[in-house]
């Protein structure tokens, strides 16, 4: 049985004002999220967090994972939590920059553990209770561990109880009849087996929908997911992508905190769902970390076991690129590689002796710290998201299974063909980067509106370079292909060009 929360983004400040009292604004008690109960699930099982002051004391708790995001902040003479970092600067949470965690998203595109852009600002942990009486919050960790022995499950077996657990977990989740759903559907596996799962329990969503692909990426999602709601009397809607690009990039940073670089092309789905009143939308997070072996390799497996974090730090961050020529010299000194390579050792070696380690690791880091920040920082403001492969059961079933049962990718696509033996095939496709080329108009655009926010404010405030950035913006409006991949190529400066600005208008630069 599903079980909805009733709050979507709420912030709290308590601090103390005169005479000892607390001062306090925001909502006291919220909820947010949902939790489900039934056949094969646990207490408190679902995506939620919540917290409740009582006028004395501040308790806040999250589920196990801690995929929605809840920041939390101390001040001088208070403290303070929140859905939402900008929301804490704006109540006057110190705006320094956290430099080992820029250094590490600057080069791998998100943060790591529970850190954001600000020093003072951190995100609750996943599985915590943090308590707040007026001196240091105390933080208790209520999460189960992560097993540290591996299945004894044959790969037919694992495969065989992955189906069956899937389709239980999606029932225990259904909304009441009656309640409008809808379901995102790709062209890959995680969405196809919740809308087949769906199907199954003779629960249709009133609609799938999908959205059109943001250039250079070709539109094999829109043409197979038509493919598979005709296929199934289906109800389909495409979401095309929006002429400007640039402003769903500035609205992507503020609904994600300035913590991804990612999510933009979403910014219209978020807008549709908003208008539509879905009671619920469904979502595939963290279906390919652990069932489709995405992020397996046997070079980061062997760097783990041999705890070797500074080369697999080095391989992770990738090249420097644009990066020394992109940031001033005093920027890219700031967040240089030494200091990201020892953030990113620190988070790695948690993992270190797991079965299969590079699985959690992007799961509680790539997946929870950028990966959701679409699903619950954007596309739940009004409707809410239900994340199945994020039931223990199915974690619990997939987290220790042997690193070679998923060579070669097909563990997740034989789960869905032997369970839906009656529901049409197609083939899945996981598309990368193409060549499908974008309007000239929607590059000027992005173009000219990106070289004129560079501009904006004191070149020595900037840690961008004015002379690197501005003739490739020139070299985007003449040359399409180029043009093209500039939104992609420059989303991490686009981020911190608009924190720097946001901070400086809040009079803190």
């Amino acid at each position: 049985m599903l079980h909805r929360n009733p709050d979507h983004q709420a912030t709290l400040v308590i601090r103390r004002g005169s005479e000892n009292a607390w001062q306090v604004t925001g909502q006291p008690v919220a909820s947010f999220g949902y939790s489900c109960s039934g056949p094969g699930t646990v207490q408190d099982e679902g995506v939620w967090a919540r917290w409740d002051w009582d006028g004395r004391s501040l308790t806040v708790r999250n589920d196990r994972f801690g995929f929605l995001p809840i920041y939390y902040c101390e001040f001088p003479n208070g403290f303070a939590v929140s859905t939402s970092a900008i929301d804490l600067l704006n109540a006057g949470a110190d705006s320094t920059l956290d430099d080992a965690a820029v250094a590490v998203f600057l080069r791998l595109g998100y943060y790591v553990g529970n850190d954001t852009p600000f020093r003072a600002i951190k995100l609750l942990p996943p599985g915590t209770e943090l308590k707040w009486s007026g001196s240091r919050p105390q933080l208790t960790s209520h999460a189960p561990a992560i097993p540290q022995t591996v299945s004894t499950l044959t790969r037919e077996q694992a495969v065989r109880e992955y189906g069956e657990r899937f389709q239980t977990v999606v029932e225990s989740m259904l909304p009441e009849r009656g309640e409008r759903m809808c379901v995102p559907l790709s062209a890959g596996r995680d969405s196809r087996h919740i809308l087949y799962a769906l199907v199954r329990a003779g629960h249709n969503p009133a609609m799938v929908v999908t959205a059109r692909s943001a250039p250079p990426r070709p539109s094999t999602d829109a043409e197979v997911a038509a493919q598979i709601t005709a296929a199934l009397g289906l109800n389909h809607t495409i979401i095309e992508q929006s002429d400007d690009r640039f402003a769903d990039e500035l609205e992507k940073d503020l609904l994600t905190s300035f913590c991804a670089d990612e999510h933009a092309q979403m910014v219209p789905v978020a807008r549709w769902l908003n208008e539509q009143n879905f009671a619920a939308s469904w979502d595939g997070i963290a279906g390919d970390i652990f069932s489709c072996g995405v992020y397996n390799d046997t070079r980061m497996l062997d760097q783990f076991r041999n705890r070797q974090f500074a080369e697999l730090s080095s391989w992770l961050l990738d090249s420097e690129g644009y990066l020394p020529h992109s940031l001033t010299k005093d920027a890219y000194d700031r967040w240089n590689r030494g200091i990201a390579v020892h953030r990113l050792s620190q988070e790695l070696e948690q993992y270190a002796d797991l079965p299969n380690p590079a699985a959690p690791f992007f799961f509680y880091n790539r997946v929870r710290r950028e990966l959701a920040l679409c699903p619950y920082g954007m596309l739940n403001r009004k409707t809410q998201i239900l994340a199945p492969y994020l039931s223990h059961s199915v974690f619990d079933l997939l987290i220790n299974l042997p690193f070679e049962f998923f060579k070669g990718r097909l563990f997740h696509s034989e789960a869905i063909d032997q369970f839906y033996t009656e529901l049409p095939k197609f083939e899945y496709v996981s598309t990368p980067v193409g060549t499908v080329p974008e309007r000239r108009s929607r590059i000027w655009r992005f173009a000219r509106r990106l070289g004129s926010f560079a501009m904006t404010g004191p070149p020595q405030q900037s840690c961008v370079q004015r002379q690197f950035l501005l003739p490739r913006l020139a070299k985007a409006m003449i040359q399409r292909s180029y043009g093209t991949e500039v939104p992609v190529l420059f989303s991490r400066l686009l981020v911190m060009l608009h924190l720097e600005q946001s901070v400086r208008t809040m009079g803190r630069m």
